[in-house]
Formats: C-alpha cells, sequence, structure tokens
C-alpha cells in the first residue's frame, strides 16, 4: 500500500505511523529522485554549453590612445590602434584600423562611445556604419561639459560585412575627440545567428 501522503513536488511517498512500508513504493521513490536528478544534471550541462558557445562568439572591443582631431561639418571616420579583446580576428591595429570586420554571419551588438572635449559652440554626432552606410546615430547639443555620445545597434552582418564609428561636430573649429578605453571606443559581439 502507498502511503496516505505525498511530498508536493515529486510526489514520493510520506508515511504516517499507521502505513505499511512497501519495498515496491520504495523503489518508485528511488526511481522518481533518480529522474529528477537526472533531469537537474542535463538542465547544467545544457547550461554550461550555452556559457561556453557565449564565449566563443566573435566579438572585439577597440579602443583610441591619442586624440583625434575634428574638423567642424566634417564626417570623419575614427580609426583605433589598441585591442582590448579581439576573439574572431575581426580588427586589425596595422590594416584599415578604422573598421571592425565581420568574420560570422549574425546578428551584432554594435557599441561606440565618443568623448569631446569641452567646447560650448554647435552640436556633435556619432554614427555607426556598415559598409559605409548609417545604421544609426546619436547628436547631442554642446554643452559646458566634456560631450560623451554612445550609438549603439543590433545589426544582421554576413561574413565580411565592415563596421565603422563616424563622428562631426560643428563648433566652427576643430576640436578633439578624446582617445582613452572609456571616451572613444568601438565594440561589436555576436548575440544570436
Amino acid at each position: 500500500m502507498s502511503s496516505t501522503n505525498k511530498t508536493d513536488n515529486i510526489l514520493l511517498n510520506q508515511y504516517v505511523p499507521t502505513d505499511k512500508l512497501e519495498m515496491a513504493d520504495y523503489n518508485a521513490d528511488m526511481n522518481l529522485i533518480d529522474a529528477a536528478v537526472k533531469a537537474n544534471q542535463d538542465a547544467i550541462a545544457t547550461s554550461q554549453d550555452d556559457i561556453t558557445t557565449l564565449e566563443s562568439r566573435p566579438s572585439c572591443r577597440v579602443y583610441k590612445t591619442a586624440m583625434q582631431s575634428i574638423p567642424s561639418a566634417t564626417d570623419v571616420v575614427l580609426t583605433f590602434d589598441i585591442e582590448l579583446f579581439d576573439t574572431g580576428d575581426m580588427h586589425s591595429n596595422s590594416v584599415n584600423n578604422d573598421r571592425i570586420t565581420i568574420v560570422e554571419p549574425g546578428i551584432y551588438l554594435i557599441v561606440g562611445h565618443v568623448g569631446y572635449v569641452i567646447n560650448s559652440s554647435g552640436y556633435r554626432a556619432a554614427s555607426i556604419r556598415k559598409n559605409g552606410v548609417a545604421e544609426c546615430q546619436v547628436t547631442s547639443p554642446a554643452t559646458t561639459e566634456y560631450t560623451l555620445l554612445n550609438p549603439s545597434a543590433l545589426i544582421k552582418c554576413v561574413a565580411g560585412d565592415y563596421l565603422q564609428l563616424i563622428t562631426s561636430q560643428n563648433s566652427g573649429v576643430a576640436l578633439n575627440v578624446i582617445g582613452n578605453n572609456y571616451t572613444c571606443s568601438f565594440s561589436a559581439v555576436k548575440v544570436a545567428n
């Protein structure tokens, strides 16, 4: 005879003093526990595979170490001389160092950071381009503080597509973009197929 009560989650026998213990019930409980443990082990293994897959996706983050002068009323393609990381050989510091080149098709999260020195005239703009065509743009009026622009987009790409970070300003004079990992960087990571 099975127990009078069952546990809430996997319905194991929960005996009361008047119940008679049966070996078949005990073995059935062990099978339920074994199946639940196996299901958890499989779920953990799948999660670990997902983490490994995410870690092996093509990604890179590059930045400038020096200021770059941006003439007024001119679109300028920013160049990058340091790779913080590049797991997919997507950037070169010596050839086309203004690009991130896609090596594997998919949907990528692209993020740019462009920081300007203080100047209170005009506007500042930054855009992300794929193969020379704008995918997104952010614009900010000048302030009495540093201006930081952060364009970002999810972009569907194929192998061979290239991405660039473009900036412009119209203060009436040339302004410097600040070079460092925080104020002038460009990154891409594959997030989906």
